[in-house]
C-alpha cells in the first residue's frame, strides 16, 4: 500500500517488490523512510493488514471512509462555513487526483525498472501461480530451458512436457522437482541438480532453486543456474583421474607415496603385493604396520634423505614380496614432493626391480675368464684399461700392429707411450667412457718412430664392469683399417668435389626460388621506409634511423643481385666507387664479431682512389679474407691488420701477370699474425672446394670466389705465408678516373605526374605501399591485387588509364599474359612489367611483346618514378 514519487523512490520500491517476489514476509519487511510525503491507499492499507500505527506519520490516506458522526456534525456550524469548507474539500481533492496521477506514472515507471531488471538477471527465474502455470519469465530462463519466453504461459512449472533427467541419466519424477517440492512443502527447496533434454537431444545441466512465494495468487519463484560447463570440467578431471590411476597400475615398478611422517598416502597395484594388501588397507599406516623394524628404519632413513637432498635419492633395497615369499633386489628413486603452494607433501617412492640384472652380474664374473682367452687369441687389437687408465692388458695382435711388446706398456699410462694421442682427444674420450658414457668409434692415423710402424686405426671403447655393476676400467677394440682408408681417402676426395658441386649448384636452385618472395618483402620494407623518411624532418635522430634502414635494404637487394649472378641468374653491374667506404664499414661489421683476443689495426688511405666493381662483391672479399684470418688466430689471438694505399705498377711489377698493364692501381692487403699455411696448402688455396678447415667452417669456396671476382675486375690477388710467422693476401684492382665516381653520386630530382596507373601485384603489401608512393608522386592510381580482375576493370574502361604496371608472377594469369591481353584491347598502352626473380621473362622478351618498361624488384622511389617518366614521356 506505500506509493512513492522520484526516481530513487522507484528503485526503493523495485527492490521492495523483488524481496517479496523471493518469498519474503510483507510484515516483516521495515517500511523505508522518503523524504517525500507519501500517499497511501486506505483500501490497499486494509486488503494488506497495515496497521494505522506502522502508516507514516505525515502520509496522505485517500479512500478513506468518513464516519457518520462527523458527516452530520457540521450541521451546527454557519452554512458560509460549510460552503468554505466544501470549497477547501474540492481544492484538495483535486490536488488528490493528480497525486494519484502522478503516482500512477511513478509506479508504472518502477515496474518498467523492475521489468527490466528481471530480464537482466545473470540466473533463470521463472514464477508460477498457486497451481503452478508460469506466469513470468525472464530472458535468461527462456535461454537456458531453450523454450521460447512466449511458450512458458502455456507450461507448468510441473508439467510433463519438460524432459527432465537426473544426475546418473535416468528420468527424473515430477515429484523430485524443486519447483513441485516448493509447491507442496510450502518451503525453500535448494541446489536440485538435473539435467533438461533440449530438442536438439544435447543436455543442459541445471542447479534449481524453488521458494514458495507469500503473495495472493502466486505459487512459487524458481532460480535456474546452468551449471553444464562445471560438470562437464569435472567429468573430464574424473577421466583424467582414472587414466592416471590406470597409468600408474600398469607401469610394472613399485610406486608410492607418503606424508612426512611416513603415512601412505597413495600406491599401485605392483606395491600392494610387497606388502600382501590391497591399497585401501595401506593408506593411513606407515612401514612399521607391514615389515621388521630394522627394514622398516632403512626405508624412512632414506625418506629423510630424499627430503635432506631437495630431489631425487637413489638406493638399492632387498625386499621380499608379501604375496608370494620371492625376494628381489630393488633400484629405489625417492623424491620430495611438493604441492601447488610449494609445501612439501611428503615423499614419491619409485622402485623397479633389478634381480635380474644383479643374476646378469654374476653371470659376467663366471665369463671372466673365459674372456681373457678371447682377448688373447683375438685377431683385433684389445686394450684392457684400469680405472686410473693405466694400460692393464695389451694383447699380442697389438704387438704386432704396433711392433710394441706388452711389457713395455703395461702400467704405463697412455701418453708415456704414445704423445700424440693428447691432440687427437683419445684421454678425455676415455675419461668419458669410464664415466659411463657410450662414445663412437674413432679413426686415426699413427706414425711410431721408434718402431717404424705407421697406418690407420679404427678405435671402439667401452665401459668396463666389475660383479657389483661397477665401472672399473675401459676396453679397447683397436682395428688396423690402413689399407681401407687408404682407398676411402681417394673415394672420398672425389665425392667431396661432387657434394661441393652439387651444394653450389642447389643454392643457386635455391637462389633463384626464394628471389621472388625476399625482393616482394624488401621492396615493401624499401618502399614504406623512404616514405617515412620523406615525413620526417631532415636533420631529425628518426629521419637519420630510417635512412640507415634503407641503406641496408639497399644492400639486401644488391646481396640478392650477387647471390643470383652467382647461380647465373642475374648480370653483376659494375659501378665507379672508393673502396675506402666500403672497406671502413667492412671493419666496424667484423670489429663487434671478433673476439678481444685479435686486435684489428687498419690503415685506409680515404683518397686512394676509384675502382670499378660491385660495392657488394668488395664487401664480401673483405669479409671473407678477414674471418680467414680469425680462424688463424682462434685459438692464440693476434693482430689483423688491413691497408689500403695507392700503387703504382711498372712493367718490372707485373712479368708474373701477364694480364695487368703498368698504371695507377690500389692495393688491399689483409694480414694476421696466425698459424700460416704451410707450402703443399698454399699452392691450392685458390681450388675450388679446396679447404683445411674443419666440417662446419668452410666450404672451400671463399678464396675461389674472391680469386674469381678480382680477376674479373682485371686486377690480382696473391698470397704469402709461412707456417708459425702468418699470413698476408694482397689485391690489385686497377684505379679509374674519380670524374666518374662524381658524376654516378650527382644527386637526381625525382620526378612526377598527374596521371592514371593501374596497378596489379598479388601481394598486398606491395601494392597498398606503391600505390601510396605513387600517389606521392601525384598520380592517380587503381590497384588490384587480382590479375584477372585487373584485366576485367581495363576491359570495361581501356582508355581510362595512360599506363600499367603489373607484376610477372600472379596466380591465375602471368604478368606478360596479361599484357598481352591489354595490348589486345589497345595496342598503344605502355606497360611495365616488375618481377623478383623469372627464368621465363628478360627484358628482351618483355619488349618483343610490346611492353614497354621492363624492371626487376625491389624498385626504390627514385627507380620507379625515373622508368614511369621514361616510358610516358617516350609514349608522347
Amino acid at each position: 500500500g506505500l506509493l512513492l514519487e522520484g526516481k530513487e523512490h522507484g528503485r526503493q520500491a523495485a527492490r521492495l517488490a523483488f524481496r517479496v517476489l523471493q518469498g519474503e514476509d510483507p510484515d516483516r519487511i521495515a517500511v523505508e523512510e522518503s523524504h517525500s510525503r507519501s500517499i497511501l491507499d486506505y483500501e490497499g492499507l486494509r486488503r494488506f493488514q497495515i496497521p494505522e500505527d506502522r502508516w507514516p506519520k505525515d502520509a496522505l490516506v485517500i479512500n478513506r471512509p468518513i464516519s457518520f458522526w462527523s458527516l452530520h456534525k457540521n450541521v451546527l456550524i454557519p452554512s458560509i462555513a460549510v460552503i468554505i469548507v466544501l470549497l477547501g474539500l474540492s481544492s484538495m481533492l483535486l490536488g488528490t487526483v493528480i497525486r494519484l496521477r502522478h503516482a500512477k506514472k511513478t509506479i508504472q515507471k518502477s515496474e518498467e525498472r523492475y521489468r527490466i531488471l528481471f530480464n537482466s538477471f545473470p540466473l533463470g527465474i521463472t514464477v508460477s501461480d498457486q497451481d503452478g502455470k508460469i506466469v513470468e519469465t525472464n530472458a535468461m530462463a527462456a535461454t537456458i530451458l531453450s523454450v521460447p519466453k512466449e511458450e512458458h504461459e502455456a507450461r507448468k512449472v510441473d508439467g510433463g512436457e519438460w524432459r527432465i533427467i537426473r544426475p546418473d541419466g535416468t528420468p527424473m519424477p515430477v515429484g523430485e522437482y524443486a519447483s513441485t517440492r516448493a509447491l507442496q512443502e510450502k518451503r525453500l527447496v535448494e541446489n536440485i541438480e538435473m539435467g533438461i533434454v533440449k530438442p536438439d537431444a544435447g543436455i543442459t545441466w541445471l542447479s534449481v532453486t524453488a521458494a514458495p512465494l507469500n503473495l495472493e495468487n502466486f505459487g512459487v519463484v524458481v532460480t535456474y543456474l546452468d551449471v553444464t560447463a562445471r560438470r562437464e570440467a569435472e567429468e573430464e578431471l574424473r577421466k583424467r583421474e582414472s587414466l592416471f590411476r590406470t597409468l600408474v597400475n600398469t607401469i610394472p615398478d613399485l610406486i608410492w607415496l607418503k606424508d612426512t611422517d611416513g603415512v601412505y598416502l597413495s600406491c599401485n597395484k605392483r606395491f600392494e603385493r610387497f606388502f600382501g594388501a590391497s591399497e585401501a588397507e595401506i593408506l593411513g599406516k606407515t612401514d612399521y604396520d607391514f615389515v621388521d623394524k630394522e627394514l622398516a628404519d632403512l626405508f624412512r632413513e632414506n625418506d629423510r634423505k630424499a627430503i635432506a637432498v631437495g630431489g631425487p635419492s637413489s638406493n638399492e633395497e632387498q625386499i621380499t614380496f608379501a604375496d608370494d615369499g620371492h625376494k628381489a633386489f630393488l633400484d629405489t628413486i625417492k623424491m620430495p614432493m611438493f604441492g601447488a603452494d610449494g609445501k612439501l607433501i611428503g615423499v614419491l617412492g619409485i622402485g623397479r626391480d633389478i634381480t635380474d640384472r644383479k643374476q646378469a652380474e654374476e653371470a659376467l664374473r663366471e665369463s671372466q675368464q673365459f674372456n681373457k682367452q678371447i682377448i688373447q687369441s683375438a685377431k683385433e687389437g684389445i686394450i684392457v684399461y684400469g680405472p686410473d687408465l693405466r694400460y692393464q692388458a695389451w694383447n699380442p695382435f697389438m704387438e704386432q700392429m704396433t711392433g710394441i711388446p706388452a711389457s713395455e706398456v703395461l702400467g704405463k699410462y697412455p701418453l708415456e707411450v704414445f704423445p700424440f694421442l693428447r691432440e687427437m682427444g683419445v684421454i678425455e674420450r676415455l675419461e668419458k667412457v669410464l664415466a659411463g658414457e657410450i662414445v663412437n668409434s674413432i679413426e686415426f692415423s699413427f706414425c711410431l718412430q721408434h718402431t717404424g710402424k705407421s697406418g690407420w686405426n679404427r678405435d671402439n671403447s667401452a665401459s668396463f664392469y666389475n660383479e657389483k655393476g661397477e665401472i672399473v676400467g675401459v676396453i679397447g677394440i683397436v682395428s688396423d683399417i690402413t689399407e681401407s682408408k687408404h682407398l676411402e681417402q681417394e673415394q672420398k676426395k672425389l665425392q667431396t668435389q661432387l657434394i661441393q658441386a652439387q651444394k653450389m649448384e642447389a643454392i643457386g636452385t635455391l637462389a633463384g626460388g626464394i628471389a621472388h618472395d625476399f625482393n616482394n618483402i624488401l621492396g615493401a620494407i624499401l618502399g614504406y621506409a623512404e616514405m617515412a623518411a620523406d615525413d620526417c624532418p631532415a636533420d631529425s635522430k628518426v629521419a637519420y634511423n630510417i635512412t640507415q634502414v634503407v641503406k641496408a635494404g639497399n644492400r639486401a637487394r644488391e646481396l640478392v643481385k650477387q647471390i643470383l649472378a652467382f647461380s647465373r641468374q642475374a648480370e653483376t653491374d659494375l659501378i665507379p666507387l672508393k673502396p675506402a667506404v666500403i672497406i671502413t664499414e667492412a671493419l666496424k661489421l667484423l670489429r663487434s664479431s671478433l673476439p678481444t683476443t685479435i686486435t684489428i689495426t687498419q690503415e685506409i688511405d680515404q683518397d686512394a682512389g676509384v675502382v670499378l666493381a660491385d660495392p657488394i662483391q668488395i664487401h664480401q672479399i673483405v669479409m671473407n679474407l678477414c674471418t680467414n684470418a680469425f680462424h688463424a688466430m682462434e685459438k692464440d689471438g693476434g693482430i689483423l691488420e688491413v691497408s689500403l694505399k695507392k700503387k703504382e705498377l711498372t712493367g718490372k711489377d707485373i712479368l708474373n701477370e701477364p694480364h695487368l698493364q703498368p698504371g695507377n692501381y690500389l692495393q688491399l692487403s689483409i694480414s694476421d699474425t696466425g698459424v700460416g699455411i704451410a707450402p703443399e696448402v698454399l699452392e691450392r688455396i685458390f681450388d675450388p672446394y679446396f679447404t683445411t678447415k674443419e666440417v662446419g667452417k668452410g666450404t672451400g669456396m671463399g678464396l675461389s670466389i674472391a680469386h674469381g671476382i678480382v680477376k674479373n675486375y682485371g686486377g690480382s690477388i696473391t698470397c704469402d705465408s709461412r707456417p708459425g710467422e702468418g699470413t698476408v693476401f694482397h689485391i690489385i684492382l686497377p684505379a679509374v678516373d674519380s670524374s666518374s665516381l662524381q658524376a654516378s653520386e650527382k644527386t637526381e630530382v625525382i620526378p612526377g605526374g598527374n596521371e592514371h596507373i593501374l596497378l596489379i601485384d598479388d601481394e598486398e603489401l606491395l601494392v597498398e605501399m606503391s600505390k601510396r608512393m605513387l600517389e606521392r608522386l601525384g598520380y592517380r592510381v587503381t590497384a588490384q591485387t587480382d590479375s584477372i580482375k585487373a584485366l576485367a576493370a581495363f576491359q570495361n574502361q581501356p582508355h581510362e588509364f595512360d599506363l600499367v604496371i603489373t607484376d610477372q608472377t600472379m596466380p591465375g594469369m602471368t604478368g606478360s599474359k596479361l599484357a598481352q591481353r591489354m595490348l589486345q584491347v589497345r595496342s598503344d598502352l605502355p606497360i611495365i612489367l616488375c618481377t623478383g626473380y623469372s627464368t621465363l621473362m628478360s627484358e628482351e622478351k618483355a619488349h618483343s611483346l610490346g611492353i614497354k618498361g621492363f624492371a626487376m624488384k625491389p624498385l626504390t622511389k627514385k627507380d620507379i618514378a625515373t622508368l614511369i617518366r621514361k616510358v610516358l614521356d617516350e609514349l608522347a
